[in-house]
């Protein structure tokens, strides 16, 4: 899921605030996932643990499959909250699959100017080869006209896949800004 927060079979930890007495409270916490299915049902002692003397109670789910997980929250003071966390690859890993292309576009360049260099050879060896005869000469020049036709075209997809790893670049970077910028703190109710 583009821009998830939280990662598939990742556990998440999560924190809620009862209302009233905490000790009279007798929280639950259903966990549904995408499809609002309650998969658990988290309860003092069984997924849910009191922190220290305060109204708060600590919990934990691992979201199996892709897409929006949510957490209902009541308590017997009226405590009724609704928590989403939005399921999929991490930004991280998403900027991890777009740099693998890039690097793919960068070797598919390296091969071009590879190719632009035995052009460039070529070219060195004919001009070598030449006895000085006129005749030999423009054989060679036509010779070199080809090659430089073909090296043409090299050249305009390599800027073309130059301009594609600079957006992919740009892109990724984007991604990366964002991804940091982003609190990931711990959910609270209450």
């Amino acid at each position: 899921m583009k821009g998830a927060l939280y990662e598939i079979n990742d556990p998440i930890r999560y924190i809620i605030r009862c209302y009233g007495d905490a000790a009279t409270a007798n929280p639950s916490v259903d966990v549904l996932d995408v499809g609002d299915v309650i998969v658990a049902t988290h309860t003092v002692g069984v997924g849910l643990t009191r922190i220290g003397l305060s109204r708060m109670f600590t919990g934990s789910f691992t979201p199996t499959t892709e897409g929006i997980w949510s957490l209902h929250h009541t308590d017997a003071h009226g405590g009724d909250t609704v928590k989403s966390y939005s399921i999929g690859l991490k930004g991280i890993q998403s900027i991890a699959i777009q740099v693998d292309a890039i690097d793919g576009k960068v070797d598919v360049i390296d091969g071009k100017i590879d190719d632009l260099q035995m052009d460039i050879d070529t070219i060195e060896l004919v001009i070598n080869a030449l006895p000085g005869r006129l005749d030999d000469v423009d054989t060679a020049i036509s010779a070199i006209d080809v090659i430089v036709s073909g090296t043409d075209a090299a050249l305009i997809s390599i800027n073309s896949a130059v301009s594609d790893v600079q957006t992919d670049v740009t892109t990724a970077n984007t991604k990366l800004d964002t991804l940091l910028a982003k609190d990931s703190g711990i959910a609270q109710f209450g």
